[in-house]
């Protein structure tokens, strides 16, 4: 069976919006962008703005999908970004699944001085992408999954 799913990033400032995954096994303890399954009949764009919500109680009216990931042969992640305009959107510390939701700066994820923040692998270069003044778009197939976080390399690292 095919799965679609959605993520998404919130930007304010010099920071980030992400969850620490409680799920599945190989993400936990590991920040991941915001996002879930699209459900039967629903496009991205509205899966998109429906996780946002469920997972923050934000209500983003504007998502740029920038990137669509296949994960594995019968899934596939559409990857969404947004900019959260004034003071920064105040979250509820938990979400909806009892996931931590963490403001990040963006700087710290790169840094290799902080402690591991344990970044999802493919953040380290979805992130950078999304913040890329081009606009840039992509469709990725992953031709080798990692599924054991820290057997990717951090940058610098």
């Amino acid at each position: 069976m095919f799965v679609s799913y959605v993520a998404a990033f919130l930007f304010h400032e010099d920071s980030v919006l992400l969850v620490r995954k409680t799920r599945p096994p190989w993400q936990v303890g590991c920040l991941n962008a915001v996002g879930g399954k699209i459900e039967p009949l629903e496009n991205s764009i509205d899966a998109c703005q429906r996780e946002f919500y469920e997972e923050t109680g934000l209500d983003v009216p504007s998502w740029t999908g920038f990137c669509a990931e296949e994960a594995t042969p019968d899934a596939v992640v559409h990857f969404f970004w947004a900019r959260a305009r004034g003071a920064r959107p105040v979250t509820p510390p938990i979400n909806d699944v009892g996931e931590e939701l963490e403001w990040w700066r963006i700087a710290d994820l790169y840094d290799p001085r902080v402690t591991d923040p344990r970044l999802i692998g493919n953040l380290y270069w979805l992130i950078p992408m999304a913040l890329d003044p081009r606009g840039l778009h992509c469709h990725v197939r992953a031709e080798r999954l990692f599924k054991i976080p820290g057997t990717w390399p951090r940058p610098g690292a």
